[in-house]
């Protein structure tokens, strides 16, 4: 079984406490990851980036705070509307599923705070920012890759995951 991704634990965690059985938290997860595995899910388009809280491209420029914050805001509307439905036609599952995809974007919308997407997938995002995504994920302890590199050197000369890395957003790091 591979291991759980940080969305997973998040919505295991918020629907656990809320009293969803583990089957209802397992299709609720599987719609939460399927924002990110589905392909045509990582874009810069603007209504695949909004899918993750980022803004994104529309009309040919980049769409403004504001603009990307009223699209969620529409798409979180939207997706409870049908999430509802789904209810009322006693079609639990894609109620679950929808429930947990619209969770990724809320928790997508807390980590990201609309920054701006211009990559064209995942690997291409990590491919121009790997050193920072290497420090973000010590900072918060996530596992895997960063693990294998933590007693290597960033690039600002810190050791990465022997002491506490700023955000990007924090005063004092590199754009």
């Amino acid at each position: 079984m591979a291991s759980k991704g940080a969305h997973e634990h998040i919505t295991e965690h918020v629907l656990r406490e809320l009293g969803f059985s583990a089957t209802s938290i397992e299709i609720a997860q599987r719609g939460n990851v399927a924002v990110d595995t589905t392909p045509g899910n990582q874009g810069s388009s603007a209504d695949v980036a909004n899918l993750h809280a980022m803004r994104g491209f529309a009309g040919g420029r980049m769409q403004t705070e504001l603009e990307a914050r009223n699209a969620v805001s529409t798409l979180l509307d939207r997706e409870a509307n049908a999430i509802v439905q789904s209810i009322r036609g006693g079609d639990f599952e894609a109620a679950l599923t929808r429930l947990g995809a619209a969770l990724h974007t809320v928790q997508d919308r807390e980590f990201h705070a609309f920054g701006e997407w211009r990559y064209d997938s995942i690997a291409g995002a990590i491919a121009a920012n790997a050193p920072r995504c290497c420090s973000m994920a010590a900072e918060i302890s996530w596992t895997g890759a960063c693990r294998s590199v933590s007693n290597s050197s960033s690039p600002s000369g810190r050791r990465v995951g022997q002491e506490r890395v700023r955000r990007p957003s924090e005063p004092g790091m590199d754009s």
